[in-house]
């Protein structure tokens, strides 16, 4: 007992600390695995365990193991693992607001400053350092604000008084003097709140609006978000710009009262009561800011992307499903399946491999990675008739699959359910259906951690994906890192290949863009037995498998091809995991030979 206590303590130490500083999971995932071994020793003395269906419970052929040291063990780390997730994802959380307040605050479209009450100087966007460069009005001194006026500055104090002390007070506008065209109009200063500083309730925040306004705010945007006309999308433009209802008038060649009456109906839109309150609301609105938080602060791989690398289906009970095309586009079809650490942008770097023999590729998203909807309490049967739905919505009848590494038992499914409609399935690198201890030879301490925790921690099995997820995305160098010490050396020659390298990355982050949810999952559906078994498959099947793969060991390949009716092994003693970047042209160029037949 003194032993497994031990063990707990270090273990819960790195927990926490994994979770404060997510890149620290590869030590957390070694005790782990360390801790977890010797738990699992005990416990197999007593009974046999296996993952159940959902996430939340185990299993056994008796009571014995509840009842056990061994499962206070698990209890005791699975309740901390929770705990320290909460800690973390708190931590993340503040971590994104203060850097989405940020970007917002940097990317606001007119000069902005950021000062205390004693007219300090906290913090200026690019717009402000450039304002300051190319006027006499305002400047900064010893980091203090300083006017060209005295009465400017007296007007600024009493403004920051006003807003101290009224609290139903939200903003103060101060007009000032135009005596050239590159004077701005008026500033307009209210309480900040762009950030989670404990002490931003005494800063204040100042925009400058100016003549050069209007080309930086949307007609569109105003019109979709406030219901606003053309018309009074513009006049709210030139208010917030500081024009005058007079000068308004003037400008768009119209009478005073219809601006005023374009005036009041743009207050009863935006639900405002006086110019300064429509100058910070168009100017910092949380829409334009969610604009900004989408496209920039959280900008996904897919955004940038060529539209074919974009396209979205809807499946029939109104899920969405995402995939990619590349390859020949009037080539033979065929639908490759990613590993759990992909996504629709896992494809080869060298395109031209695929046209060059005529492929077209097309690469789903899975439920829950990149662009597909999540299918909770999804099965490794429920994936072929999302296929045959993607197949029919692009007119193709019939086709093949190769599934690479976690795509291989979804690629079998469909080799079994969906037979009638597949030519052919091709199999690299993939993960088997066989017993999870016979599972942990030879394979690397990411795998045989995720593992262990599907088969003895499952309820803590998504805190702790989390965990390691979110250290990835922080620094997914240091996560490549951790690889290179239990690859060969033609697996370490691929991840050190750029085009690979990049693709990986950017395939990897797409598909953890709605968390790590889905991949805990796949990693409970890996860990316990499959609804089908291979025998079962009637497709005619290739595996590809490298002979130094340390995910999934040669000898479950061998196995595998040796349990599947149709099959025929390809076995490359002096290749890896990542096989499929250096062999891919032999793969794809037999995997179509084999439609011929």
């Amino acid at each position: 007992m003194s032993d497994i206590t031990s063990i707990n303590h270090k273990i819960i130490g790195q927990i926490y600390d994994a979770a404060i500083e997510p890149t620290l999971w590869p030590e957390l995932l070694v005790s782990l695995s360390e801790g977890l071994d010797e738990i699992l020793v005990g416990t197999q003395k007593n009974s046999h365990i296996k993952a159940v269906a959902d996430l939340g419970a185990l299993q056994s052929d008796n009571h014995s193991y509840e009842q056990s040291i061994h499962s206070d063990a698990l209890g005791i780390i699975a309740s901390h693992i929770g705990k320290a997730i909460e800690i973390s994802e708190k931590l993340d959380n503040s971590v994104q607001v203060e850097n989405s307040y940020r970007l917002i605050f940097e990317r606001l479209p007119i000069p902005t400053f950021i000062i205390n009450e004693q007219l300090g100087l906290v913090s200026q966007n690019r717009l402000a350092d450039d304002f300051l460069q190319n006027q006499q009005d305002i400047s900064v001194q010893d980091n203090l604000i300083q006017f060209r006026t005295q009465s400017l500055a007296v007007e600024l104090k009493n403004a920051i008084k006003t807003l101290s002390e009224e609290t139903g007070k939200n903003s103060v506008s101060i007009r000032l003097s135009d005596h050239n065209d590159t004077k701005p109009g008026s500033l307009l200063i209210s309480r900040a709140q762009l950030g989670s500083d404990n002490n931003s309730s005494n800063n204040y925040l100042i925009l400058i609006a100016s003549p050069s306004i209007p080309s930086e705010i949307s007609l569109e945007f105003l019109t979709e978000t406030y219901g606003l006309t053309p018309r009074e999308a513009e006049v709210a433009i030139q208010i917030a710009a500081s024009k005058t209802p007079k000068e308004i008038a003037n400008q768009n060649n119209t009478s005073i009262n219809t601006v005023r009456a374009q005036i009041k109906s743009i207050y009863l839109k935006t639900d405002v009561s006086r110019q300064s309150e429509l100058v910070k609301l168009i100017l910092t609105s949380p829409f334009l800011a969610q604009r900004i938080s989408d496209n920039d602060y959280n900008d996904q791989p897919h955004d940038k992307l060529r539209p074919s690398l974009n396209r979205t289906i809807l499946l029939s009970d109104g899920r969405t499903l995402g995939f990619a095309e590349y390859g020949d586009i009037k080539g033979e079809p065929v639908f490759v399946f990613h590993p759990s650490t992909g996504s629709r942008l896992q494809a080869h770097p060298n395109d031209e491999i695929a046209r060059s023999l005529g492929a077209r590729l097309i690469i789903p998203d899975r439920p829950g990675f990149g662009l597909s909807s999540p299918l909770p309490g999804r099965t490794l049967s429920d994936w072929p008739d999302d296929v045959e739905q993607l197949a029919s919505q692009l007119g193709i009848e019939r086709f093949s699959i190769v599934g690479f590494c976690g795509g291989a038992p979804y690629a079998l499914s469909c080799g079994q359910k969906s037979h009638k409609r597949i030519k052919h399935v091709s199999i690299v690198s993939g993960v088997t259906p066989f017993d999870n201890i016979n599972l942990l030879h030879g394979v690397n301490t990411t795998n045989r951690i995720l593992l262990k925790a599907a088969t003895l921690l499952p309820n803590s099995l998504f805190n702790l994906v989390s965990i390691i997820i979110r250290g990835m995305v922080n620094d997914p160098a240091q996560y490549l890192d951790q690889l290179h010490g239990h690859l060969c050396k033609t697996d370490s020659d691929a991840l050190s290949e750029p085009d690979f390298l990049e693709n990986f990355i950017s395939a990897l982050g797409e598909a953890l863009r709605q968390g790590p949810r889905s991949f805990s999952e796949e990693q409970i559906l890996f860990s316990r037995e499959w609804e089908f078994k291979p025998r079962d498959v009637k497709t005619p099947v290739t595996l590809w498998h490298g002979g130094q793969d340390q995910h999934v060991s040669v000898q479950l390949a061998e196995r595998l091809g040796h349990e599947l009716p149709n099959s025929h092994s390809f076995i490359l003693p002096n290749y890896g995991h990542f096989l499929i970047y250096h062999r891919w042209r032999d793969i794809l160029s037999h995997h179509l030979a084999q439609l011929a037949h």
